[in-house]
């Protein structure tokens, strides 16, 4: 499949890249979801390599709870469908499991607010 696309402004560039990662995020919470692909979203899956997208995504949220110390919520979390876009009848753990990491994520920032409050050095 050949696309030609004219572009005359860097706004249609913006235009163009935003619609590719719409497209892929689209189909990767489909594939999370186990919603099955149109053939359309099947080329965009093959074509932009979604499943990998999927992989690099998942093992990078799952160091993250690590980094934080939360891996208690990486197992109710990671690779979820939505995760990127809502999803009204989400599962009630993983409801619990999202109410859980933004309680701690207030409260990190609030501990960071306060951190950042203190003088670092005083002047004599």
């Amino acid at each position: 499949m050949v696309i030609q696309i004219w572009l005359t402004s860097p706004g249609d560039v913006r235009l163009l890249y935003f619609g590719l990662v719409t497209g892929l995020y689209n189909v990767l919470e489909k594939l999370r979801s186990g919603e099955e692909l149109s053939s359309t979203e099947r080329t965009i899956h093959q074509q932009g390599l979604v499943s990998v997208l999927r992989e690099l995504h998942d093992e990078l949220d799952r160091e993250v709870f690590t980094a934080y110390g939360w891996s208690d919520l990486a197992d109710k979390l990671v690779g979820r469908p939505g995760a990127t876009t809502p999803l009204p009848d989400k599962p009630a753990d993983q409801v619990e499991a999202e109410e859980e990491l933004l309680i701690r994520l207030v409260e990190l920032n609030k501990q960071r607010a306060e951190e950042e409050s203190i003088p670092l050095l005083t002047h004599k």
